[in-house]
């Protein structure tokens, strides 16, 4: 018998089909993984910089100053109001500001401007930048005019999965019903907010 060490032509070339077949599923799976990763870290950022637009919009209305002359003004693509800076974020004193949505080379931007009353600079930035659009709802409504704010502003990303971000402005527990004959002042009661016993 005469045998000879080594592997065939048709064994060799098994073997490399079947060596070719690992490495095209092993760079499918390493593909998919990095694609994984990538969408995760897309989400974090997304995540991130929309609760930062919400610490901003939360921090804003911590400082509403709301009076007869000065009502806040909201819409569902924007709102106005007067806040009172504490010289931590800007100089001290009243100023004028405005959350505008408007379109953006990303998608949608959430804009801040804030104007000194009495010297009108103006400062202008970006709190939010993304593919989703965001939206203002005041005590669920779309609109919103008042001396008394709101007693929930919600700020909703279209489109991105994310359930709307809801604030209650520092005032707003300050809103107070019409004069009756019994009670001059009582605090306004929404039936809706309120939990079953």
């Amino acid at each position: 018998m005469n045998s000879k060490a080594g592997f065939t032509l048709i064994e060799a070339l098994v073997a490399l089909a079947i060596s070719a077949g690992v490495m095209a599923m092993a760079a499918q799976g390493f593909s998919l993984s990095v694609a994984g990763v990538q969408r995760a870290e897309t989400r974090q950022s997304q995540t991130d910089s929309i609760l930062a637009a919400h610490a901003v919009l939360r921090t804003k209305l911590t400082k509403i100053v709301i009076t007869p002359s000065a009502p806040m003004i909201g819409a569902g693509d924007s709102f106005v109001f007067t806040l009172a800076e504490n010289g931590e974020t800007a100089p001290a004193g009243l100023y004028e500001a405005r959350f505008t949505v408007e379109a953006d080379p990303a998608g949608w931007a959430l804009w801040l401007t804030r104007e000194a009353m009495g010297s009108g600079a103006r400062v202008r930035e970006a709190i939010w930048r993304g593919a989703a659009r965001p939206r203002f709802a005041f005590d669920g409504a779309e609109s919103f005019t008042g001396v008394a704010p709101p007693r929930i502003i919600s700020l909703a990303f279209d489109g991105s999965g994310w359930p709307a971000l809801s604030i209650a402005p520092a005032n707003a527990a300050r809103r107070e019903a019409p004069a009756s004959p019994d009670l001059t002042t009582a605090p306004l009661r929404d039936p809706s907010m309120e939990v079953p016993q």
